[in-house]
């Protein structure tokens, strides 16, 4: 257990052949479909060279921006539909369930697409899928969060995505993800280095919490989570992607090592990362505006003590009464203003009721009008 106080400021932010006997018989091979609610969802970060991009109907792809235009990745663009994407399975290794790549992109009878969300900002994203098992109805959650930024201490931007299940009874379940991959990964102890041919930059894929099984073969990764107690929306495994660019190919695999390690020790304790959204990026004079800010614990043990503060813009008003207490005790920290006028707020301020578990993430939020 660690106690840990975080404080985050934000001003107004701008801010995924066949052959018959005599004849040859031409078949078309089936390519991933993404529905329309899954093209929806992308979230995107970037350094000198490399941007880095997720969305369901992609995945996880990087393009190289200067000299040599590359592409490389966990990509499902060259990657057969019928291929699978997902195995559930329960403490004795049986599996449950598994979905095909294009049951995840568009649904299918077994697997449903319940909903496909994107901040206006682009810094979070959720797909829900309801899937039909011979142990009742799962559900499948894909959580993406775009964190960190060039501004902050470490300077590295981070996409941190989160499978979790949820079942109808409590048990032990784990996922297995099958990954198709363009370009060339590299298991290492702690995680994943994905690279193209020539490009400087490569990307740097944590594997938290704890896995049983990474490989990688004939350009598939397969990550297999451990067995986790599962109940409503459980975290069993997330990724933790950046960009890590340098000199050469060699030197930037061995920094990304470097990435890796230091991001499996900062796992060992509680770990937050926190994402702040705005629900409108041109909002005008008389407009609601709806801020947020998530926060998510990618460590191994329990955040405690959890504080969060959040000044009010410059140029708007709060609205009182909107900050959500659910969960957290709220403070509205205000101005001294000399009577008649009535003080302003200045500050929210949440403490969080219950610790922050492994792979758990808490939201809260406050409304504003622009003046």
């Amino acid at each position: 257990m660690r106690n840990l106080t975080f404080i985050v400021a934000l001003s107004v932010l701008c801010a995924m052949f066949t052959f018959g006997q005599k004849k040859p018989v031409q078949r078309q091979v089936q390519k991933p479909v993404a529905s329309q609610q899954q093209k929806q969802s992308a979230l995107s970060i970037s350094d000198k060279q490399c941007e880095l991009t997720y969305s369901p109907q992609a995945f996880l792809e990087a393009k190289t921006t200067v000299g040599a235009k590359e592409r490389f990745g966990l990509i499902f663009k060259n990657s057969l539909g019928k291929n699978l994407f997902a195995e559930i399975i329960d403490a004795g290794g049986k599996v449950v369930e598994s979905i095909t790549l294009n049951e995840y992109l568009s649904g299918s009878k077994k697997v449903k697409l319940i909903s496909t969300k994107v901040s206006s900002d682009g810094r979070t994203s959720e797909v829900v899928h309801e899937i039909a098992s011979s142990i009742g109805t799962l559900q499948l959650l894909t959580r993406g969060l775009r964190a960190g930024d060039k501004t902050s201490t470490t300077g590295i931007e981070t996409i941190v995505l989160t499978f979790s299940l949820s079942a109808p009874s409590e048990q032990m379940l784990g996922l297995r993800l099958l990954l198709p991959v363009e370009g060339t990964a590299e298991v290492k102890e702690k995680g994943v280095i994905l690279s193209g041919k020539t490009a400087t930059s490569v990307i740097a894929v944590s594997v938290l919490p704890t896995t049983e099984q990474i490989e990688y073969q004939k350009n598939i990764l397969s990550i297999k989570s451990s067995s986790t107690q599962i109940k409503k929306s459980t975290p069993v495994v997330w990724l933790v992607a950046s960009v890590v660019t340098n000199v050469s190919l060699t030197a930037a695999k061995t920094a990304a090592v470097a990435r890796l390690v230091s991001t499996a020790t900062a796992a060992q304790e509680p770990n937050l990362v926190i994402v702040n959204t705005v629900s409108k990026n041109d909002a005008q004079p008389g407009d609601t505006v709806t801020y947020q800010l998530t926060c998510k614990n990618i460590g191994l043990g329990d955040a405690t003590n959890i504080q969060l503060t959040n000044p009010i813009p410059v140029g708007t008003v709060y609205i009182e009464g909107s900050a959500t207490t659910d969960g957290a005790d709220v403070v509205v920290e205000r101005e001294n203003a000399p009577p008649p006028q009535a003080s302003s707020a200045k500050n929210i301020k949440w403490t969080l009721k219950e610790a922050l578990k492994s792979g758990q993430e808490f939201t809260v939020e406050f409304k504003v009008a622009i003046r």
